[in-house]
């Protein structure tokens, strides 16, 4: 392999005519190689472009998901306790008296927050704009809670007068929890008992005066 370059390469130094012969040849040579080499390695950075497995695994963002039930139980005109699980309801007392509901809610399986709370908006002007908004405790995770986590909440919910009370979820921590936002017109429900409105005045029918009866001739 040595003698063909040397061959190649060699130029006797008393002869201008080989020299100038030999030393164009090289420089052919030498360009050519090098073209022949950047083929090559075009080829090969082609080949490894289009064959490449670019797939890359995606971590994909998703936002918390919180969601809750509620289960409301009335007592109907003949004494007797309706229940009805809905994951959205709308109360209505349009009577005078008072009537009360039994008010059970719970965490979702399907919910990804950790921990959340429910909204109740109360409507007394039937104007879809909320009157007065109640938020529960915490569902999920509590730090108020004795083993740090509440899986629901019971309490009863008392309507003084007419009203539309709407039950939503919302995922996080309520803005009043544990007191922290006391002048919010926002209220914190910590009883058993929530009574909302204010109780009616008994309508009082008058009797219609007699006329005097006209004298008799």
């Amino acid at each position: 392999m040595q003698e063909p370059i040397d061959k190649l390469f060699y130029i006797p130094k008393h002869s201008q005519g080989q020299m100038r012969e030999k030393a164009f040849l090289a420089r052919i040579t030498a360009s050519v190689g090098a073209i022949v080499l950047c083929l090559l390695a075009i080829g090969c950075t082609a080949y490894a472009w289009f064959n490449v497995n670019t797939a890359t695994g995606l971590n994909k963002i998703q936002s918390a998901s919180y969601n809750l039930t509620w289960s409301i139980t009335e007592t109907d005109a003949g004494g007797q306790e309706q229940t009805s699980i809905d994951t959205g309801i709308v109360l209505e007392n349009n009577a005078l008296a008072p009537k009360t509901y039994k008010i059970n809610i719970k965490q979702t399986q399907n919910s990804t927050a950790t921990t959340g709370f429910c909204v109740i908006n109360v409507d007394f002007n039937n104007d879809n704009i909320p009157d007065e908004i109640y938020h529960t405790a915490q569902i999920g995770k509590d730090l108020n809670a004795p083993d740090g986590q509440t899986t629901e909440l019971n309490f009863n919910l008392t309507l003084n007068q007419a009203a539309k009370v709407t039950f939503s979820s919302h995922w996080g921590t309520s803005s009043v929890y544990s007191g922290v936002n006391a002048n919010s017109t926002v209220k914190h429900i910590t009883d058993n008992t929530v009574v909302i409105g204010q109780v009616q005045p008994e309508i009082t029918k008058k009797e219609p005066e007699a006329t005097p009866e006209e004298p008799k001739e």
